[in-house]
């Protein structure tokens, strides 16, 4: 009896201590009726930061969207890397990120050509599927359709959406409304090797969705070892959302940040999830009677660690209000992001061994110290008393 308390006293300590450590970064963008975006100044074209751990404080401008070569009319729906993935002096690396059908760029950017080039003459714009990409190393604001190898990781593998079979249809164009490449492992290796993969959703009404008969809230793969063909990696319901089937789709991602394993691709397995982090489309634009969640919101972010249900990260732990809607979003635990092997699904910079414990982990880990003593306790009264 006593050595197995000793070993739930132990099992205890490492939970709260792994858990009292863990320290949060992320990237995000705001839609244009979301309130913290007024009260910051923000465009829906800017990349913004969340304070850091244990810091209270509104979010802050992270890349400004002239650097990334937008206007302030223009929406990014996408993300990827954000400024979780730093260089040595701290300054943002490129950036991969889709934008909505409205954004047109600045003048000389690769949105403005897409848009131009993907727009028929009183039609819907059909660039919102492209993938473009920020080369902070430029002196000059700048976009560009996303060059192979940092694309669609198909074909050609540039950020062209024809190069992933994604309809360029100017009544019902695909919409890209998430995205999340693996880390680059090797810019020469083959387009089928592991680490080459682009993880994505895509918006209500997307053509690609009938094809797959998927839901906006699946994720969806290409590339690396899934080859030039589109699949459907994670269904929603694999994530704790509502479970549904299309065309009666429940529930819509339009936000994600991936953590997948890809070391077993060389035994013909495919990767598999570690930790998704996501945010839905506002209630009230799909389908509120049934895709609730608690009481989530827009500026919501919600964890899925492929072992527990979705968990519910409250808009406060970003210091945004109930009515904010996050767009897009890249998200960095080093606690995952530094233990998962090459060929993942984000990098980073490695865990900051200074890092303070946010409140929550500091209450979780008092609980467990004063549980520890409790039980302590116990076990003296037990020797004390005559047997």
């Amino acid at each position: 009896m006593q050595m197995r308390q000793q070993r739930l006293s132990l099992a205890l300590v490492l939970l709260v201590t792994a858990t009292a450590t863990r320290t949060w970064s992320d990237s995000f963008t705001l839609d244009a009726n979301s309130w913290t975006r007024s009260q910051i100044g923000a465009q829906t074209s800017d990349v913004l930061i969340d304070s850091p751990p244990g810091t209270p404080g509104l979010p802050t401008l992270g890349i400004h969207h002239t650097a990334l070569g937008l206007s302030p009319d223009d929406q990014i729906d996408a993300l990827s890397d954000g400024l979780d993935d730093t260089g040595s002096d701290g300054t943002a690396r490129d950036q991969l990120f889709s934008v909505q059908p409205e954004s047109q760029g600045l003048a000389g950017s690769g949105v403005e050509a897409e848009y131009a080039q993907d727009t028929p003459p009183g039609l819907s714009p059909g660039h919102a599927s492209d993938l473009f990409h920020w080369d902070q190393t430029l002196a000059v604001p700048n976009n560009s359709l996303a060059p192979a190898p940092r694309g669609w990781r198909a074909g050609t593998r540039d950020g062209d959406e024809a190069n992933v079979w994604l309809a360029n249809n100017p009544v019902s164009p695909d919409n890209v409304s998430a995205v999340d490449r693996a880390t680059l492992v090797d810019d020469t290796a083959p387009s089928d090797a592991p680490g080459f993969e682009v993880y994505f959703s895509l918006a209500p009404g997307s053509p690609k969705l009938h094809e797959l008969t998927a839901c906006p809230d699946d994720v969806l793969a290409v590339g690396g070892v899934f080859g030039g063909q589109t699949v459907v990696f994670v269904e929603g319901h694999q994530l704790g959302l509502p479970p549904s089937t299309y065309p009666d789709c429940l529930c819509d991602i339009d936000a994600l940040s991936l953590e997948v394993h890809n070391d077993m691709a060389a035994s013909g397995q495919l990767p598999e999830v570690v930790v998704a982090r996501f945010s839905l489309a506002p209630l009230q634009q799909f389908h509120p009677e049934t895709c609730l969640l608690g009481n989530s919101s827009g500026g919501d972010l919600l964890m899925y660690d492929g072992f527990l249900s979705t968990t519910h990260r409250a808009e406060d732990a970003l210091a945004l209000d109930i009515d904010d809607d996050v767009d897009a979003l890249e998200s960095f635990d080093p606690d995952v992001d530094e233990a998962v092997s090459p060929g993942t699904g984000n990098g980073g910079d490695p865990a900051d061994p200074t890092a303070v414990p946010e409140p929550a982990r500091w209450v979780l880990l008092l609980g467990g110290i004063g549980f520890l003593g409790v039980l302590a306790q116990l076990q003296s009264r037990r020797r004390l008393e005559p047997s």
